[in-house]
């Protein structure tokens, strides 16, 4: 009898606890909510600054690098025998400076300047004698075409009447065609040769002011080469900042957690080669839904539940004011929903990191009040 009484007090009681806790776990349902979320890190991108080919990896695949740790080297002959060709030729323009200062190689810039006028004025005389020739054949089939046209107009006049039959009309049509299509012609040449004649005749002209301002001023010829090699140096200084890029070294400390080229693969200036994460500072995103995006606010207070068991607690920092699609939690797919970006820091920095893994996966539940 006793038994069956103290058998009854006991699921009295559980019925009770059980009840309490449902009560306990309604109430905070109420008042929070829990959200996946995902362990956050800095990650810095490694680019190039040059194109060319890897050559070597310094590191590998989750090394620990420092700050100015070789990366990887590349290769690009072309920047070496570009440098060289440059180099010659700064050498010749420095010749060239020394020479025109001296004034002996007035001489041959002016010689250069009349081969180039005599040149020039030749080829404008043949044009000017192209241009008489088309000249005197428009006056002939300017004749021509106006008696041709004339024709062509009496014979469709002829031909609307019924006079003649198709293939009559349609001869003196091509005879017409054939004499308008080459006077249409010649006038397209005739104007044509009146550009080139132009052309020539402007060249001609600065050529000539280039030979009388080169004659009364020595002291020009010596800047145009100056200001030559400056462009040089300048393309030299470029190539030697892109031979000195092709070795690529760690912006900062962290681990090595992503390589995206292999050994003799091209890569072009600003690709991303690899990504360091600098596991130093960690935080929480959750991922909320519009409900969440409106209940939740900043310095609410936050339990992590890690994988080990371990119990974090922390604060809302921000809320994304935007819904957006992220990468699914379970894969590397981006999902279909959209979620509103909950950023959670913690309250025992220390104590996070000893317990928590960047990228890794848990739950957040955020507290309303």
């Amino acid at each position: 009898m006793k038994s069956n009484k103290i058998r009854k007090r006991i699921m009295i009681f559980s019925l009770i606890t059980l009840l309490i806790t449902v009560i306990i776990s309604y109430f905070i349902e109420a008042q929070s909510q829990k959200l996946p979320a995902v362990v956050k890190t800095n990650k810095v991108l490694i680019s190039s600054e040059t194109s060319g080919i890897v050559k070597k990896y310094a590191i590998s695949l989750m090394d620990e690098v420092v700050s100015k740790n070789l990366i990887l080297k590349l290769e690009n002959p072309k920047l070496n025998t570009r440098l060289k060709v440059l180099q010659k030729e700064k050498q010749r323009v420095e010749e060239l400076i020394t020479s025109a200062q001296t004034g002996d190689h007035l001489k041959m810039e002016l010689f250069k300047l009349d081969e180039d006028i005599l040149k020039n004025e030749n080829n404008l005389r043949k044009k000017q004698l192209q241009k008489e020739n088309i000249t005197d054949k428009i006056a002939i089939y300017t004749q021509k075409y106006n008696n041709s046209n004339l024709q062509y107009e009496a014979q469709k006049e002829l031909y609307v009447q019924g006079h003649i039959n198709s293939a009559e009309f349609q001869k003196k049509t091509d005879d017409f065609l054939n004499i308008s299509n080459k006077y249409n012609e010649l006038q397209s040449n005739f104007l044509q040769s009146e550009k080139e004649i132009e052309t020539f005749q402007n060249l001609i002209n600065i050529l000539n002011a280039q030979k009388k301002l080169l004659s009364n001023n020595v002291s020009l010829l010596a800047d145009r080469y100056l200001n030559k090699i400056n462009e040089i140096n300048s393309k030299i200084s470029e190539i030697e900042e892109n031979i000195k890029n092709l070795e690529i070294y760690a912006p900062t400390a962290g681990t090595v957690t992503d390589i995206y080229y292999k050994t003799g693969e091209k890569i072009k200036s600003g690709d991303v080669i690899a990504e360091i994460a600098t596991i130093n500072k960690i935080w929480i995103i959750a991922f909320g839904n519009s409900f969440s995006r409106r209940r939740i606010k900043k310095e609410q207070k936050v339990k992590i539940f890690c994988a080990n068991g371990k119990k974090i607690y922390g604060k809302v920092t921000s809320v994304s004011p935007i819904m957006e699609k992220v990468k699914a939690l379970s894969s590397s797919f981006e999902t279909a929903n959209t979620y509103s970006k909950i950023e959670i820091s913690f309250d025992d920095e220390k104590f996070a990191h000893q317990n928590l893994t960047p990228g890794e996966r848990l739950t957040v539940r955020i507290f309303y009040k």
